[in-house]
């Protein structure tokens, strides 16, 4: 398995302009890659805010925020190949083979593929878990260049 050096605090912010709805509006950007939470390996996270002047004032109100994956891929596409990470540690997904396995068998095909980080899966493979222990040295190979890339110490 691949080694991550862990890290205490990788952050990554960006703000952008956007429009909502015909109005003014805002979209912040948090990336962070880190052992923030001090559980003995580092974790992806990709999150926003986006704001907007809905009333026509000044004041700006929000509009959405939290694990907003489509709605970053949509203001900022250049980060769009981050979103299928949220949640994936230096180990692997967030409880890949139990999530995957799990969505797999109550037919929510999308969940799954999800959990799996695997876009094109068949359910046979999301239910099969050695097949997806044999993919995960791969898919975290992928996960490595990806952090790399954004720019974070892996």
């Amino acid at each position: 398995m691949i080694t991550s050096k862990l890290t205490k605090r990788q952050v990554k912010e960006w703000t952008k302009k956007i429009n909502v709805d015909g109005k003014k509006g805002r979209l912040d950007i948090k990336l962070r890659y880190d052992d923030e939470c001090g559980n003995g390996h580092n974790s992806f996270s990709m999150t926003g805010t986006i704001w907007s002047n809905l009333t026509g004032t000044s004041d700006r109100s929000i509009v959405t925020c939290g694990a907003i994956k489509e709605e970053i891929s949509k203001y900022a596409p250049e980060l769009a190949y981050l979103a299928k990470w949220h949640l994936t540690s230096s180990d692997e997904p967030m409880h890949y083979i139990a999530n995957t396995v799990y969505w797999a068998k109550e037919g929510n095909l999308d969940y799954a593929r999800s959990s799996a980080v695997w876009e094109d899966a068949t359910v046979e493979e999301l239910s099969n878990e050695e097949i997806l222990k044999a993919r995960l040295p791969k898919l975290m190979e992928e996960f490595k260049t990806d952090m790399e890339k954004a720019g974070f110490i892996f």
